[in-house]
């Protein structure tokens, strides 16, 4: 089994339900880093944050905005998750974004999850605990191959801090490895320029290891370069393994060559598509049918693009239908 280390912790929730105070309560860092998310106390991009276990590793937490206009860059940070953090307040229960959050986390294959039930000190009294609880407890019945423990918190008075800290590495520990290919994989989530480094990506490892020295390409434009450097979490490595946060200097690349959604990957391991072949699920609870060649925007880890939806059999899905479709695009991308 690889070390901790290799595992990602990712967020989830309503607006206002203190992801990013409870981040910051485990981890010592505010993963807001934007002057705008300070101004408002409001997350817009995803933050990043190491958490040390016992043991001296670093496990990644990425923390999501939980306002239903950010919800496109809840599902890019999302993307490589291993175990989420779904946090509910106590004073507000269970909101639309907590049921949208964890549909998306089934979605993606998240199959382990601790729950914070939070701000547990602005509670009225022990029998509206025990009835937020109860309605948690509803919402994530079948959820999970093992159901997730229920925390209760308040970073206020510091009270469960340390017994969520406790669930959240009992998670880590019982996730699987991440599969290790010859081939790497790094969806781009964040592209920067640094004075006297140059350009710099990061994002979740997946696929791999990737080395130091390595040749690469970015996808779709299949634009060559080289690993120049890679740290994670500011700690300088030679070899970063699957499950990993990466940051990763590029050669003979500017930022202008990139867009957030791009994928850095092995030469030759990538194919640029305008189509993809798709099993595609409405969900249960969506007000909504998918219509045979309806357009519709789709999120592919941190990519966005538009597509024509093409139904294999059948001229309309409902909720609760699955079926086989395609997604033609208008510009190829990689999956």
């Amino acid at each position: 089994m690889k070390p901790l280390a290799h595992r990602v912790i990712g967020t989830a929730g309503h607006v206002d339900h203190g992801k990013t105070s409870l981040v910051l309560a485990l981890t010592g860092v505010n993963a807001d880093r934007l002057p705008e998310e300070k101004r408002r106390g409001l997350t817009i991009e995803n933050g990043y944050a190491p958490l040390i276990d016992p043991n001296g590793e670093t496990i990644g937490v990425i923390d999501v905005p939980g306002h239903e206009r950010f919800v496109r860059r809840m599902v890019a940070g999302s993307g490589g998750v291993d175990v989420a953090l779904l946090t509910v307040a106590a004073d507000d229960g269970v909101m639309p974004q907590t049921r949208e959050h964890l549909d998306i986390l089934r979605l993606l294959g998240v199959s382990s999850a601790v729950v914070a039930l939070t701000k547990i000190d602005l509670a009225p009294d022990q029998t509206w605990l025990e009835l937020v609880t109860a309605q948690i407890q509803d919402l994530i019945a079948g959820a999970f191959p093992n159901e997730p423990p229920i925390i209760p918190v308040s970073v206020r008075t510091g009270e469960g801090i340390e017994s969520l800290k406790e669930a959240l590495f009992a998670a880590v520990k019982t996730c699987p490895a991440k599969p290790e290919s010859r081939a790497f994989r790094l969806p781009i989530d964040r592209i920067i320029t640094q004075p006297g480094v140059g350009l710099v990506v990061a994002g979740t490892l997946l696929g791999g290891p990737i080395k130091v020295g390595e040749a690469a390409v970015v996808y779709p434009l299949e634009s060559p370069t080289k690993v120049r450097g890679l740290q994670s979490h500011s700690q300088p490595l030679e070899i970063a393994y699957p499950g990993q946060r990466v940051a990763v200097n590029l050669a003979n690349l500017k930022k202008e060559d990139l867009k957030r959604g791009d994928a850095l990957a092995s030469p030759g391991s990538l194919n640029p598509s305008y189509i993809f072949d798709v099993r595609l699920e409405v969900l249960d609870n969506s007000p909504m049918s998918l219509k045979n060649g309806r357009l519709a925007q789709i999120n592919l880890m941190a990519r966005e693009f538009p597509a024509k939806v093409v139904l294999m059999r059948a001229e309309e899905l409902t909720a609760g239908q699955s079926d086989y479709a395609q997604l033609r695009l208008k510009s190829p991308a990689v999956a």
